[in-house]
């Protein structure tokens, strides 16, 4: 069993905000939440900011991005096949039992990857057809 110290979605919750992969941050005001009447800004940035009602420093507060921790395993995929590795040994290390599970949900190719493909067409050589004397 893990303790909640060491639930892997808020170590990786912790780590995006830490990194600066946020969608936002809420500034607060500490002394007016102790007063009873709490301010909160959302801003983009987290840039110092002033209390208009105390004029005190509003604490920024990191709100990450929405990913879970299996999110990785489709990371890891994507990266993979992108990398040019076999999809059956992208298969075998995510321990599918079919490789159409690996490429179809895991594999999320990106338009310069369909392009790329694409390109490749023209640029093989053709292959030479061997007679039997």
């Amino acid at each position: 069993m893990r303790s909640p110290e060491c639930d892997p979605e808020k170590v990786l919750r912790r780590a995006l905000a830490h990194a600066g992969l946020v969608e936002r941050y809420e500034h607060s005001c500490r002394r007016c939440k102790s007063r009873g009447t709490p301010h909160v800004e959302k801003h983009e940035d987290a840039a110092l900011r002033r209390c208009p009602t105390c004029s005190a420093k509003l604490w920024p507060k990191a709100i990450p991005r929405p990913m879970r921790f299996h999110d990785l395993r489709h990371t890891a995929a994507t990266l993979m096949l992108r990398a040019g590795v076999d999809a059956h040994r992208v298969q075998r290390i995510l321990r599918h039992a079919s490789v159409t599970t690996t490429t179809g949900t895991y594999g999320h190719l990106a338009l310069d990857d369909l392009r790329d493909a694409v390109s490749r067409i023209g640029s093989e050589k053709p292959l030479r057809l061997l007679t039997v004397c």
